[in-house]
């Protein structure tokens, strides 16, 4: 079952408004034990870090 959280809704906008549509973030992402992993930019502001969220 899913729960939609505030912080899993908050975090799907992210990504949605990121990459303009759900089929350029899965292209973009991997998939890692049964879920599509996105990489992100560091909130930091460090430009061409990126982390693994």
């Amino acid at each position: 079952m899913r729960v939609n959280t505030s912080q899993s809704i908050k975090t799907a906008n992210t990504v949605h408004s990121r990459f303009g549509s759900w089929q350029a973030a899965k292209e973009s992402s991997s998939f890692k034990d049964g879920k599509y992993v996105v990489r992100r930019v560091s909130t930091r502001g460090d430009q061409g870090v990126t982390e693994t969220k």
